[in-house]
């Protein structure tokens, strides 16, 4: 290995050192967010279930969510490393978002230089971690995130001079599929990959047999990926209940939907992803631009033999299915954007590295006007994201403890551990996971109260299931008001809330309550 020269390497320490001090505080400025906003009520579902598997509670048969299982392992995880908290899952969300960011510097510098990485990684750390998205909280898109970029790093690495690229190319698959793991349509970077491998053969870049091989390698790791899922739900977990969760019930809710797509989010995503958006677009204009007026020579490469060849065909496969995808979602949520931020992040970091590279002729920096006005406004553009955070934070750090919802919910986690014992259970009306995680009580049923029942495919069939169940456990403590159970005749759900409410009258009697909600606490 050739020995780089000490200013080499000083310069090396000086752009790390340069980043991390620009891309921490926006970080710790993302995670301060994430983890004090009061109406991130995911985050505390996922953190209940986290505490209780780690307790030996089963996932999916008496813990059921519809999604998949990897957000709630980490959960369990991290409530085991804390001791019930929830500070060891907040550490695995601050090191999602530093891995993430460092996954991105790695990436650019090896496909466009330090300079180029250190512009790029300052760029990421603002734009995947924006709270509109909810990458870095305590959700899944934190860690699929995390994944897809690990996946396109080792892909790439898989090109060039590599020590062993078909092992690169195998670790790419398992991220891949580990990115499944946290969300059913994480299948982008998969997608990406695939078109990229054939647009590779159509091309001519690489031997028959080569393409196959890598296709082979790539889905033997992500099946890989996919069968310890399998493995370590069959070991802890019900694996009929884990299908129905992940797979039949959203299978159901899709056909229940509009099959069009909705073109939701385009006009937030449209103010709040200005600049990255540019810079993707940017990637498509300049070859047109540089073909139609003749421009030679082509922006200088760091170095060729350590770059895919077609990674922007890559890139913008990756994007292309990521959008796809995410217009997919049966609701209009405009964190389901998220899945498409890796991509845009990356295809902008290639808009830096054509920006800075616009003024090289023949290997000698002659930096023109135009390249210094795109720098500034660059850098203009990088405020407004800032500022909308910095807003959030002290929105959260001023308004969070005086709202008055916040305050009812804890006087009702209060309410209910003053009233039962710490292995009686409990059950809300409604969705508040909130008072689950501060009452520290188990739930009666696996379903974690009603929020699924709005969206049910199944009719009446879902509320039903939830009415009877409740009724067979006979909680300790029933959150709720007789108006949530008290509908029209001609209401498809008019049946079992009526015989649920005639039931809570008859055996539970009210102890504390206001215009929102109610106690009722089981009659011995």
């Amino acid at each position: 290995m050739v020995e780089q020269p000490l200013s080499s390497r000083r310069r090396v320490l000086f752009v790390c050192g340069v980043t991390m001090l620009l891309t921490l505080p926006v970080l710790a400025l993302n995670q301060y967010i994430s983890h004090t906003r009061y109406n991130e009520a995911d985050a505390w579902l996922f953190s209940y279930y986290g505490r209780e598997i780690a307790r030996g509670g089963i996932l999916f048969e008496q813990l059921w969510d519809n999604k998949p299982p990897g957000i709630f392992w980490i959960n369990a995880l991290g409530s085991w490393v804390s001791a019930g908290s929830r500070a060891g899952t907040i550490a695995f969300c601050a090191a999602a978002a530093l891995g993430a960011c460092g996954l991105v510097f790695a990436m650019a510098r090896r496909l466009y230089g330090g300079s180029a990485a250190s512009v790029i990684t300052i760029i990421a750390s603002i734009y995947l971690y924006l709270d509109y998205y909810h990458v870095g909280c305590n959700r899944p898109s934190t860690f699929f995130v995390l994944a897809e970029l690990a996946a396109f790093m080792f892909y790439c690495r898989s090109f060039g001079p590599a020590k062993s690229p078909s092992f690169s190319l195998l670790l790419a698959g398992v991220c891949a599929g580990i990115s499944f793991w946290f969300k059913q349509t994480s299948l982008a970077v998969a997608i990406g990959v695939s078109i990229h491998v054939v647009f590779l053969a159509l091309g001519g870049a690489m031997s028959p047999a080569m393409i196959v091989r890598r296709l082979l390698i790539f889905a033997g790791g992500w099946w890989l990926s996919i069968a310890a899922a399998i493995t370590l739900l069959w070991a802890t977990s019900n694996l009929a209940w884990a299908w129905h969760a992940v797979f039949a019930f959203n299978v159901e809710l899709l056909d229940s939907q509009s099959r069009r797509l909705t073109w939701f989010g385009l006009s937030e995503l449209r103010y709040t992803m200005t600049l990255p958006l540019v810079l993707a677009a940017a990637t498509l204009v300049f070859p047109i631009v540089r073909w139609v007026w003749g421009v030679e020579p082509r922006p200088a490469d760091r170095s060729p033999g350590l770059r895919p060849p077609g990674l922007l065909v890559l890139l913008w496969a990756w994007m292309i299915a990521a959008v796809v995808l995410a217009l997919l979602g049966p609701d209009r949520r405009l964190h389901y954007w998220g899945i498409a931020l890796p991509p845009l992040v990356m295809l902008a970091g290639h808009g830096v590295h054509l920006l800075l590279n616009a003024g090289r002729v023949q290997g000698v920096e002659r930096p023109t006007i135009y390249q210094v006005v795109a720098l500034l406004w660059l850098a203009f553009m990088l405020l407004t994201p800032i500022q909308s955070q910095v807003r959030a934070a002290l929105s959260y750090r001023w308004h969070a403890q005086d709202d008055p919802k916040q305050r009812r919910v804890m006087d009702l986690a209060q309410a209910v551990r003053e009233r039962s014992a710490p292995d009686e259970t409990m059950f809300v009306w409604g969705y508040e996971p909130r008072i689950y995680w501060a009452s520290d009580r188990p739930p009666a049923i696996r379903y974690i109260g009603t929020e699924k029942t709005r969206r049910d495919p199944s009719g009446s069939r879902f509320m039903a299931e939830i009415c009877r169940l409740v009724i067979q456990a006979k909680p300790k403590v029933i959150i709720g008001r007789p108006t949530q159970w008290t509908v029209s005749p001609q209401h498809p759900h008019h049946h079992a809330l009526v015989t649920f409410r005639e039931w809570v009258e008859t055996r539970y009697r009210q102890v504390d309550r206001d215009n929102l909600v109610a106690v009722w606490v089981r009659a011995e």
